[in-house]
């Protein structure tokens, strides 16, 4: 029989799968595409070393072209250059990005709770719109990583404090306890709407 421990161990594991995404398909598609280069190159030169033709008619002109890169016009060592630097800078940015999806958790003993951040909004919109006596059309949430921001714009003429609805977003995400946790924070729009 299984303790809370493996299952708390296991839900950690499964959240951790379920907010942030993978760079496996990059990784592979990248590997593929080296190991079928070293492939090439390694069948082109054992034709070559046993004086058979090549694979590919252009095959001598490159090697040619990569042992005396003078003969090469300037603009195609340009292309190549930008092509190559373009490829880096890509994956360099695949690498580097967050790698998160647009979810939260909570883990308990034997429960996962896994809540997407447009529902999160959608329902913290709802919320602070009753505590703000609002229409939900005045009122727009966005989460982000540690933070869910409330925007309420109010009926011109009406003021409005941020204290109760600030209150009621916080208390709300306290109960909800979401890893990574969330800070509440409200924000009023000056102009009112008619």
């Amino acid at each position: 029989m299984s303790s809370n421990a493996d299952f708390s161990r296991l839900y950690r594991r499964l959240l951790r799968r379920e907010t942030h995404s993978s760079r496996a398909a990059v990784t592979v598609v990248v590997a593929s595409l080296l190991i079928i280069a070293a492939i090439y190159l390694c069948v082109e030169i054992i034709l070559h070393v046993a004086g058979r033709d090549p694979l590919a008619l252009i095959m001598p002109e490159v090697i040619k072209t990569v042992l005396n890169p003078s003969e090469v016009k300037q603009v195609w060592l340009g292309v190549f250059a930008a092509v190559t630097v373009l490829l880096g800078l890509f994956l360099v940015f695949v690498a580097l990005r967050s790698g998160r999806r647009g979810k939260h958790g909570r883990v308990s003993d034997r429960t996962l709770l896994i809540i997407d951040d447009r529902v999160l909004a959608s329902s913290e919109a709802a919320n602070l719109a009753r505590v703000a006596g609002l229409p939900s059309q005045q009122v727009r949430v966005a989460v982000d990583k540690h933070s869910v921001t409330g925007y309420l714009t109010p009926f011109s003429g009406v003021e409005l404090t941020k204290q109760e609805p600030r209150n009621a977003l916080r208390s709300e995400l306290d109960q909800l306890s979401l890893h990574p946790k969330l800070t509440g924070k409200v924000k009023i729009s000056r102009q009112g709407a008619i």
